[in-house]
């Protein structure tokens, strides 16, 4: 798309109007080159710890064993 296109679609983008034409990144052409923040008060989480984020828990503690047992009374 060309610049002049592009400023077509831009003017007007934050007067609270949906864009219902154009492509979908361009409701976000008046950020998309900006840099990403980075916090002064928190340092960066570790890889790890994201990921613990993201891994598998039990929440319901105790309910494969309870699974366990009524099979084998039922079986």
């Amino acid at each position: 798309m060309m610049d002049a296109e592009m400023k077509g679609y831009r003017t007007g983008i934050n007067d609270g109007k949906e864009r219902s034409s154009g492509p979908d990144w361009l409701r976000y052409a008046d950020i998309i080159d900006k840099q990403h923040h980075v916090s002064k008060k928190h340092p960066p989480m570790s890889m790890e710890d994201r990921a613990a984020q993201f891994s598998p828990f039990a929440a319901l503690t105790g309910y494969e064993a309870a699974v366990k047992e009524n099979r084998q009374t039922d079986g």
